[in-house]
């Protein structure tokens, strides 16, 4: 991964959106990275380099640049995020208000 996706990714516990994965890459080398399967999509429009299971940090940050703003994890993720490793669930639980839409403009 080129360094200034590095940066980014880092400061997101592992996630990046496509908008900033262009910033570094071409439309073309992202697909091929997630072709060769060295990237993986975790939400819309969101990834992260492949490496064992995505961490619930990470799948609470991709879930927020997938949303388009901060999301708080709730329900299983909560626990999950707290320690507590409640049930085996992959889903990733954030609350968002009923009046707020939850995906991007």
């Amino acid at each position: 991964m080129r360094q200034p996706l590095r940066d980014i990714a880092a400061a997101q516990h592992g996630a990046f959106s496509t908008a900033q994965a262009m910033s570094c890459y071409s439309r073309g080398e992202l697909r091929a990275l997630v072709s060769s399967g060295r990237w993986e999509a975790v939400f819309t429009g969101t990834y992260r380099v492949k490496s064992g299971r995505p961490s619930p940090i990470l799948r609470l940050s991709a879930a927020g640049l997938s949303i388009g703003r901060e999301v708080p994890a709730c329900l299983h993720t909560a626990a999950e995020l707290h320690g507590f490793g409640v049930l085996d669930d992959t889903a990733t639980h954030v609350a968002v208000r009923p009046d707020e839409a939850c995906a991007p403009d």
